[in-house]
């Protein structure tokens, strides 16, 4: 975890904003990331972009596969039914910049909520999901050690 100031986020959200930034993204691209997040200022939140995640030079790209069904297919699967009642952070950057929240994850997989653009965290350095705006989902899982 890094020594930076956190601004005004909550301790939980720095925690789980950091967990996906360490696990799903290279170190070159960590940097932008964390203080564009951390900062908690909305409008430079377009200047980073779930495309990362697809993006083989930024992207722990071996952890994060796309997803070529629906949001409700996802949630179906049984890998993601466990999850289904759980509370995730969800991110909202690029197109769809400044807010973060706390939603079930059938929330968001059954679309109650819009994403434009955005990030889910489902499970701290484990389990994630990028959503960009083209409707692209990307499943980000590290194996369990």
């Amino acid at each position: 975890m890094n020594d930076q100031k956190h601004y005004n986020l909550p301790k939980h959200q720095t925690f789980y904003i950091n967990s996906f930034i360490d696990t799903f993204l290279i170190k070159k691209r960590q940097s932008l990331w964390r203080t564009t997040l951390l900062k908690m200022e909305s409008e430079s939140w377009n200047n980073i972009s779930t495309w990362d995640l697809w993006d083989e030079d930024y992207a722990a790209i071996k952890y994060c596969k796309k997803w070529n069904s629906s949001l409700r297919n996802l949630l179906n699967t049984s890998f993601m039914k466990r999850y289904k009642n759980t509370l995730t952070l969800v991110v909202y950057i690029g197109h769809d910049t400044g807010k973060i929240e706390y939603r079930m994850l059938h929330e968001v997989l059954l679309k109650e909520i819009f994403i434009l653009e955005g990030f889910v965290i489902i499970e701290p350095y484990y389990l994630a999901l990028a959503i960009n705006h083209d409707g692209g989902i990307c499943v980000c899982q590290k194996p369990s050690q």
